[in-house]
């Protein structure tokens, strides 16, 4: 849960797990969960497109990146 509510604003994250619903990859797209929604037919595509976007940078970097991101984010004092 804590993933979730990082992720996506409180009403539709408390909506999805009172509810217990099904979100549609649009409006999952929509609210953040996802970052994008394709269609099945061009998501291998998409999947490899990203994959080569990661694969150029350097891996030293996007740990760093990820790490100062992550750090930032889960700090209550400099969420605001």
């Amino acid at each position: 849960m804590a993933t979730l509510s990082r992720g996506v604003s409180r009403k539709p994250a408390v909506e999805g797990l009172t509810t217990g619903g099904f979100l549609e990859a649009e409006p999952a797209a929509e609210i953040g969960l996802i970052n994008r929604a394709v269609a099945p037919d061009v998501l291998a595509a998409e999947v490899g497109m990203l994959m080569d976007i990661v694969a150029g940078k350097f891996a030293v970097a996007i740990r760093m990146g990820k790490s100062v991101f992550n750090s930032r984010t889960e700090c209550p004092r400099l969420r605001h």
